[in-house]
């Protein structure tokens, strides 16, 4: 705002009777009503006093447990919304934070905000009560960073049941939701992930087929072998190198030449990663036919 239009406002609030009319406008506006009421001392005198006393108290409102007020707060197109974007994330935060189911609903809402931090807030309640149905529609809509926290949600939260949706999402339009969905895979480490990971390996852009390597490696099934051997080629090195390290968890004997080979890789980190592969193979060849010794 220039220097004369914020004059021509500050010398506006100071007509009383005008002071709530301009100030909902600024608050819609997200201009700063606050702030310039604040200049023009609107603050005082019988016309001023009690404007911005209507602020939500969300601290007071989660120690009440108060889910309905919370939920007003954040109602979209409700009478009670708030427009500023920082209340709301604290309302949704708070509505996480209760152990009331009936914050849920809300949160719901709460997940078609304008304000993409507060979306995000959203997912982060969701998880928070463990809502899993909802974090697997949210991570199949149509908004890619809402589609992304949920992904991570559902990786963190464990729940075998999120592995085919996640599957579904390897085939996302957006690299960086693909890429969530295949660590989230590793995470939850069902072997019905593996043919798709593998087909990951493949994938157009570099950090998710650097991503499903490490989650091949977590998953530790020893099918991904010859997938993982070829990604030792991939054009970049970072890739390459997670390659190498899933290789040493798998710890078959298929990959001591390949590692080998890599050892003499461009990238020192690439290098790095073979040899302790290498080690780790070795060591799990040992133990293995200690093993079979005992026996």
């Amino acid at each position: 705002m220039d220097g004369s239009a914020r004059s021509f406002l500050i010398a506006g609030l100071r007509e009383v009777n005008a002071i709530q009319k301009v100030y909902n406008l600024l608050k819609l506006l997200s201009i700063g009503g606050a702030s310039l009421c604040r200049e023009s001392g609107s603050f005082e005198g019988a016309g001023g006093s009690g404007i911005f006393d209507s602020k939500p108290d969300i601290a007071k409102m989660l120690a009440n447990g108060d889910v309905e007020n919370l939920a007003r707060t954040v109602e979209i197109g409700g009478p009670n919304f708030d427009h500023d974007e920082n209340t709301r994330r604290e309302a949704v935060n708070a509505l996480g934070s209760l152990a009331d189911q009936r914050a849920v609903v809300p949160l719901i809402g709460a997940l078609q905000d304008e304000n993409e931090r507060v979306r995000l807030n959203a997912v982060a309640a969701l998880k928070r009560h463990e809502a899993f149905d909802l974090l697997v529609n949210a991570m199949l809509g149509n908004d890619t960073g809402v589609r992304r926290a949920a992904a991570e949600a559902l990786g963190q939260l464990g729940n075998p049941r999120a592995v085919e949706p996640l599957v579904r999402t390897l085939y996302a339009e957006n690299s960086d939701v693909r890429r969530v969905a295949a660590e989230a895979l590793g995470q939850l480490g069902s072997l019905r992930a593996e043919l798709p990971l593998v087909e990951a390996l493949s994938d157009s852009y570099k950090n998710v087929r650097e991503v499903a390597a490490w989650a091949l490696g977590q998953l530790g099934n020893t099918q991904a072998v010859e997938p993982l051997i070829k990604t030792l080629e991939d054009p970049y090195s970072d890739v390459r190198e997670v390659a190498a390290w899933a290789l040493g968890q798998l710890g078959d004997s298929r990959a001591l030449n390949p590692l080998n080979e890599a050892l003499k890789d461009d990238s020192q980190r690439v290098q790095k990663a073979a040899a302790h592969a290498l080690k780790n193979i070795a060591s799990k060849s040992a133990h293995s036919k200690h093993a079979i010794t005992i026996t």
